[in-house]
């Protein structure tokens, strides 16, 4: 659960029953991040420091000016692709940004 203003977004929740489903919360948070940077997203606030967010997904701590000073560059700026957001929705766009992104990765090896 989050909310997009500009390019920036600001997640809310990450909750996830891991015990039932281990590992849908880094699964879920990769298809969320893959499905807004699609869009154009260029500043993503989770509000937490987990070590495997900086591992999995290169976020950094910033500085509460750093935080604010990137805010006021994005929060005006459009989505490049909002429709990323609509087709991620489903199971089948799901998919596919997941296999470009695995390709992208295979690329840079």
């Amino acid at each position: 659960i989050g909310y997009i203003l500009g390019s920036c977004y600001t997640c809310l929740s990450v909750f996830a029953d891991t015990k039932k489903y281990p590992r849908c919360d880094r699964v879920r948070t990769q298809t969320v991040l893959l499905t807004l940077s699609e869009a154009g997203v260029k500043l993503f606030d989770a509000g937490v420091t987990a070590d495997y967010y900086r591992e999995l997904y290169g976020f950094r701590k910033v500085t509460k000016r750093g935080f604010v000073n990137a805010w006021r560059t994005h929060r005006d700026s459009p989505l490049c692709n909002p429709t990323a957001l609509q087709q991620g929705q489903s199971e089948n766009g799901l998919r596919l940004l997941l296999r470009k992104n695995r390709a992208k990765a295979k690329a840079f090896k």
